[in-house]
């Protein structure tokens, strides 16, 4: 009956109904990093609410987080409308890199120019950040290139 709906509830938590099928879409400061996002047409994306918080409060206004590693076509379809380039800075772990790769190749089969922020020292952006921001901002810099493998 009803064709679309979006509900927010406190942790940025969107459900999205179409077509009768219920799949849930998680971001974490989207409607914060919108205007940057449009204005430098790039979208950092990170794993966590606290590795997202801490990039924006280092002047990284453009950063968004999903909900750990489970990360969608659905959430690059919705970040497509507001960038052609997305940078990735998902955990240094095993996790943190299968979910990079993965989403790496759905980014570049959905057309984005697709960017891997490396870094040395810590687990996650927010540890990074914590140690010296100015190791993130270098690391936002160099991010590399990734290509279709």
């Amino acid at each position: 009956m009803l064709h679309r709906l979006a509900l927010v509830c406190h942790r940025f938590e969107h459900i999205w109904a179409m077509n009768g099928k219920l799949t849930k879409w998680n971001f974490t400061s989207l409607n914060f990093a919108r205007n940057a996002i449009i204005q430098s047409g790039e979208v950092v994306v990170v794993e966590g609410q606290m590795d997202c918080i801490k990039p924006q409060q280092t002047g990284f206004l453009n950063t968004v987080a999903t909900s750990g590693t489970a990360f969608t076509e659905d959430h690059l379809r919705i970040l497509k409308r507001y960038a052609s380039t997305i940078l990735f800075a998902f955990d240094q772990d095993e996790a943190g890199q299968k979910a990079l790769y993965k989403s790496g190749q759905m980014a570049l089969r959905l057309g984005f120019s697709v960017r891997v922020i490396r870094y040395v020292g810590a687990k996650d952006p927010d540890e990074l950040i914590t140690k010296n921001p100015a190791l993130w901002e270098e690391a936002v810099k160099k991010a590399v290139l990734q290509r279709c493998h």
